[in-house]
């Protein structure tokens, strides 16, 4: 008897855990969901400038399809005369560990046409995990 009571003890412990799994599948999900909706856009870089995760905003400003952006570098986006300035900066994000600018960070990324867009980085972007979070907005000019 003992031993059927500690067995459903353990099989209630068991299912209290994947509960708590599912609930927190669901919070990543709704995470998820909330950043490829915003209205800015967002994306995630590893330490080595390669294109972990963004948003549809991306896609939309850029017009690139995300099998042309996963894990490609983001700097291949930059246009010319913005990308030693961008790796300089991206340096000073990834280097510092507290992802953190002296100020907004402007430069230009070519859209799948070829055209140039102004956008401003946020001057905090979280570092964790060898990972970059960043957020910027279109400049209208």
């Amino acid at each position: 008897m003992n031993q059927k009571i500690e067995n459903n003890e353990a099989i209630r412990k068991a299912y209290s855990e994947l509960d708590k799994a599912f609930d927190d599948m669901k919070l990543q999900r709704v995470a998820i969901q909330i950043f490829r909706d915003l209205p800015e856009l967002f994306v995630v870089i590893d330490f080595e400038g390669r294109l972990i995760f963004w948003n549809e905003e991306w896609e939309n400003v850029f017009g690139f399809d995300p099998s042309e952006l996963h894990r490609k570098f983001l700097f291949s986006f930059v246009a010319e005369e913005d990308k030693e300035r961008t790796v300089e900066a991206f340096k000073k994000v990834r280097d510092n560990k507290s992802g953190k600018l002296d100020r907004p960070f402007r430069n230009r990324y070519l859209t799948k046409e070829g055209e140039k867009i102004l956008v401003q980085w946020n001057d905090k972007n979280p570092v964790a995990d060898g990972y970059i979070v960043a957020t910027a907005k279109v400049i209208k000019i």
